[in-house]
């Protein structure tokens, strides 16, 4: 039912795929504010935030990036948002 749903109504990407851009448009400015070297990675709705001044094609220029930023980042969403632990089931 959820797919037909998705496949009837295209305009729900569209829509997420602003929201994203929103969120990605707002994590930049902060960030540049802060000056905190970082890359984000989008692609459509998809969203990654990394911590680093380089480039981030796969795990390892990934696994370079600031991981105590990173996890100062998460630890932070899980205390704000805690709707976060039950999708990690954390």
């Amino acid at each position: 039912a959820m797919l037909d749903f998705l496949n009837t109504h295209p305009d729900v990407y569209t829509s997420l795929d602003r929201k994203t851009e929103t969120l990605h448009l707002g994590m930049q400015e902060l960030l540049d504010k802060k000056g905190i070297p970082y890359q984000i990675n989008r692609f459509g709705s998809m969203l990654s935030l990394h911590f680093t001044d380089q480039e981030v094609v796969n795990f390892d220029s990934s696994a370079k990036g600031n991981n105590t930023h990173f996890k100062n980042y998460f630890k932070y969403l899980i205390k704000r948002y805690k709707f976060l632990l039950l999708y990690l089931k954390i």
